[in-house]
């Protein structure tokens, strides 16, 4: 018996989104730090004067993951 761990690698971008906006604005490099992809967020989003703000996970084989959305 063997037991198989799945972890699959990633990194994680920061977007943000204006108010009446359809599209969602990538904020910087994709970082491997989900805490610092949620600063640089929510940080655009207040110097931006966004409506919202979100973090995906983006890895090889999945398609993007939602991990923190924002708004304000």
């Amino acid at each position: 018996m063997s037991i198989h761990i799945h972890a699959p690698a990633g990194v994680y971008v920061a977007q943000v989104r204006k108010h009446g906006h359809r599209l969602w604005e990538t904020v910087g490099k994709p970082t491997k730090c989900k805490r610092s992809a949620a600063k640089r967020a929510v940080g655009a989003m207040v110097a931006r004067d966004c409506k919202r703000a979100r973090v995906l996970w983006c890895c090889e084989w999945y398609d993007p993951y939602v991990v923190m959305e924002a708004s304000g």
